[in-house]
């Protein structure tokens, strides 16, 4: 249980260094996937009445130095 953010970090940096989910590897798939049911479900409202509400439309411009190491 890590209750701060400082706590969490030095759970994940100290703590084991195992998996509790499987690994991501690469799959053959065939030409066509089938889409979630949250993707048709947003496919079925944009064919309805579009989607307009779903975009963001707006873009952030940050200034300053960057610190990598955080």
């Amino acid at each position: 249980n890590s209750p701060t953010i400082f706590e969490l970090g030095q759970s994940l940096i100290n703590g084991p260094r195992k998996s509790l989910l499987p690994s991501v590897v690469p799959q053959e798939r065939g030409e066509r996937i089938p889409l979630s049911f949250s993707q048709e479900r947003l496919w079925f409202l944009d064919q309805l009445q579009g989607t307009k509400e779903y975009h963001i439309s707006m873009a952030l411009s940050l200034t300053g130095a960057l610190d990598v190491a955080v």
